[in-house]
């Protein structure tokens, strides 16, 4: 990567391990106890353990290869191992936020100049600062005024 001080971090993060984390503990716990103890309800804490357990490795691939780190003159994208790749702002023919209404997530989108689309997605609590910065440089650059109530769906 280049020697830059990033702004803002997008993704990347283990934060989101922990609930995950939470729920396998407690649940294995639950489940073994329930094993020790002959009880034969230990099958169903054992089908809620399961749901963290397969999580934990889709949250551990996102927080190492899935990552925005946003400059003041580029940003960086990497969306899977090896394909990371940085922008200039200017390269970047447009960016908007969107949602899914059924889900609550919000994406950062942005389309390159050549029509490449890419979709980035951001929880909406801690990096939507991120996510409006790397905006509000795009459309400096383009002349153009942002609003952060505006943004697409």
């Amino acid at each position: 990567m280049e020697n830059e001080q990033w702004e803002y971090k997008i993704g990347g993060s283990p934060r989101s391990i922990v609930p995950a984390l939470v729920l396998l503990a407690v649940f294995g716990g639950v489940t073994l106890w329930l094993y020790l103890t002959g009880n034969s309800a230990y099958m169903i804490t054992a089908a809620l353990t399961a749901i963290p357990a397969l999580l934990i490795p889709c949250i551990i691939y996102r927080s190492l290869f899935v990552k925005l780190l946003i400059g003041k003159v580029n940003f960086y994208c990497q969306t899977k191992p090896g394909n990371g790749e940085f922008y200039r702002y200017n390269e970047i023919a447009k960016a908007w936020i969107s949602s899914k209404e059924s889900g609550g997530q919000s994406y950062l989108n942005y389309r390159t100049v050549d029509g490449r689309e890419y979709k980035i997605l951001i929880n909406s609590c801690y990096e939507a600062d991120g996510a409006d910065y790397m905006i509000e440089r795009i459309n400096e650059i383009h002349g153009f005024k942002y609003d952060t109530a505006a943004s697409e769906d």
